[in-house]
């Protein structure tokens, strides 16, 4: 985005003492007017004042912006005017850091205010000028949603736009695309995430499954760069799944294992079916004694890790209650 320019190109900012910016802001505004603004100590910084009345063409709004950022764009400038928060007491504004949205790149910045008594409020701002008292913060575990891909100029929080639409665009169900299913067989416990755009969330009566061994660890949100979650996040889990010894088990594994051929769009229905009750289970379902996991993050049909040793078993599983359910 670009940053705001003045459009008068006699001044060379920069090299302009306080003096000098004084004096032509006397001359736009008259001395009286300018001169009341300096005796209530509004004019801090004539040279920035000069800046930005010229850029916008008025004196009151120039004051309010004289700390800030000269490298925003325009419609940042426009909304911070419009917010109606107290921009002439914002803090630490002068160099703000550009992040951006963990959901979209949308570039964004924070705002600092003192409130007085010891007290600064702080507040977002996207590269269009959108704030929102809606902001979803994305770094914090007690929030229950947490931004896998942590790249270093991210945003602890989403900006207005992913803010708004995030919680329709993760999935509403376990058996829905982007959910991660876990069941422990040894516990007889099941717990679950979803994600979405590099994005991770929990429920917290889903993900409380802290008796299962090893397993603590591995599920733990958020985590080690190379945890699970941010493995599913990224879109890269099988090479985190081969690192603990799991392996996939395709809904193709199934269907070749089957003792019988029905149609294609059938028997993928049939397996689908299954695999979403199992999914939406509050229980173990089927009672075997080992984790395994649903994955609903592809874009083809649910499919499972399990460890190496548990294969044969949980694929024999599938095909008995396949047979079952859909033989008869």
């Amino acid at each position: 985005m670009s940053a705001t320019q003045p459009t008068d190109e006699r001044f060379q900012y920069s090299e302009m003492n306080e003096a000098e910016a004084y004096n032509y802001l006397a001359l736009d505004f008259g001395l009286e007017e300018i001169g009341t603004w300096a005796d209530r100590n509004h004019i801090k910084n004539s040279v920035d004042v000069l800046y930005y009345a010229d850029a916008f063409g008025d004196l009151e709004h120039a004051i309010l912006l004289q700390a800030f950022d000269k490298s925003l764009p325009t419609q940042v400038y426009e909304s911070l005017l419009e917010t109606g928060w107290d921009l002439f007491e914002a803090v630490n504004c002068a160099d703000l850091e550009t992040f951006r949205c963990p959901g979209c790149d949308t570039e964004m910045w924070e705002i600092e205010i003192d409130e007085g008594h010891s007290y600064t409020s702080r507040e977002w701002i996207d590269e269009y000028g959108n704030t929102s008292e809606f902001v979803e913060f994305v770094d914090d575990p007690a929030g229950r949603m947490w931004n896998a891909d942590r790249e270093a100029d991210h945003s602890p929080a989403l900006c207005w736009c992913c803010s708004n639409d995030v919680h329709y665009d993760f999935p509403r169900r376990l058996s829905d695309s982007g959910s991660v299913v876990v069941h422990y067989g040894e516990t007889d416990e099941v717990s679950a995430f979803a994600v979405w755009n590099g994005l991770v969330r929990w429920e917290e009566d889903r993900f409380d499954s802290w008796n299962a061994g090893n397993w603590t660890d591995l599920l733990n949100v958020p985590g080690d760069t190379k945890d699970m979650a941010h493995a599913f996040a990224t879109s890269s889990p099988a090479e985190f799944m081969q690192s603990v010894g799991y392996v996939k088990l395709h809904e193709s594994d199934v269907l070749d294992a089957l003792p019988i051929r029905r149609s294609t769009h059938r028997y993928r229905s049939e397996y689908r079916a299954i695999v979403a009750g199992w999914a939406e289970s509050e229980e173990t379902n089927p009672a075997l004694g080992f984790t395994y996991i649903i994955d609903y993050t592809g874009y083809r049909s649910p499919s499972f890790w399990v460890a190496e040793d548990n294969y044969d078993e949980l694929l024999g599983e599938l095909v008995d209650q396949y047979m079952q359910e859909y033989s008869r």
